[in-house]
């Protein structure tokens, strides 16, 4: 019974936190259709036999398909106790583990999107699949807009004199400049001989970008940063990172 009460309550907070991420993000675009909504139920690598149905929604904007969660069921049972553990990992006290967040959210993007591939291009012939081989800088592109941070770099020297090393500290310093990034996952075929069947098959390839936006100038945009910690010193401008949700 526990469990289901986190469910709930976490179902609530993706839902609340996906809100922000589609206004800030999401909302600058004109030129797009109207949002369709869907889910499905899916496994992610970390967590093999835990269900998670993702309710999302897809648009086209420019030609470019846009994907945006907006929230997760977590099935209430042993297989996802795990990814529970992960998620809350005080429970019930209400402290909550965001790089595990973001990794699910991800990772249920990726399938998200590599199933939406899937379905636009299972009745294609071989003819239409020639216009999306590899290497024709032709593809079928999905994105989905994350906000981070700018972030700089600053660095540690310290000696110790025995034995005679220096040890270099480098840590992320953030900035307080806050820009969209975009996750894109570019679909194409790699057209392989299979002597097997006696013909050439198209096996799906997936090729990844992670972004900010093009236009960003962090120094622009707020040249203030957090300082450095005592002890270090700064080494880079403000810079966009993207790396990671």
């Amino acid at each position: 019974m526990k469990k289901y009460y986190i469910l709930i309550i976490i179902a609530l907070f993706f839902s609340t936190f996906n809100l922000y991420s589609i206004v800030s993000c999401y909302n600058r675009f004109e030129d797009c259709t109207d949002w369709t909504e869907d889910e499905v139920t899916i496994q992610i690598p970390d967590f093999p036999g835990c269900n998670i149905t993702v309710y999302y929604r897809t648009r086209i904007c420019d030609g470019i398909v846009q994907i945006y969660q907006d929230w997760f069921k977590l099935q209430n049972t042993q297989a996802c106790w795990d990814l529970w553990d992960c998620i809350a990992p005080e429970w019930p006290n209400p402290v909550w583990n965001w790089g595990c967040v973001e990794r699910v959210r991800e990772a249920a993007y990726k399938q998200v999107s590599y199933l939406y591939f899937l379905e636009q291009t299972q009745n294609m012939t071989d003819n239409e699949k020639e216009q999306f081989l590899c290497g024709s800088n032709n593809f079928i592109t999905t994105h989905a807009y994350f906000t981070d941070v700018c972030r700089k770099f600053c660095i540690k020297l310290v000696i110790s004199p025995e034995p005679p090393y220096a040890h270099i500290y480098v840590v992320e310093g953030e900035c307080t400049n806050e820009i969209c990034c975009t996750i894109e996952l570019k679909y194409c075929f790699n057209k392989i001989w299979d002597p097997g069947q006696g013909k050439f098959v198209y096996y799906p390839t997936v090729i990844e970008n992670r972004t900010p936006d093009e236009e960003v100038n962090c120094d622009e945009i707020n040249p203030v940063s957090i300082p450095c910690p005592t002890g270090y010193t700064e080494v880079s401008p403000c810079m966009p990172s993207c790396e990671n949700q």
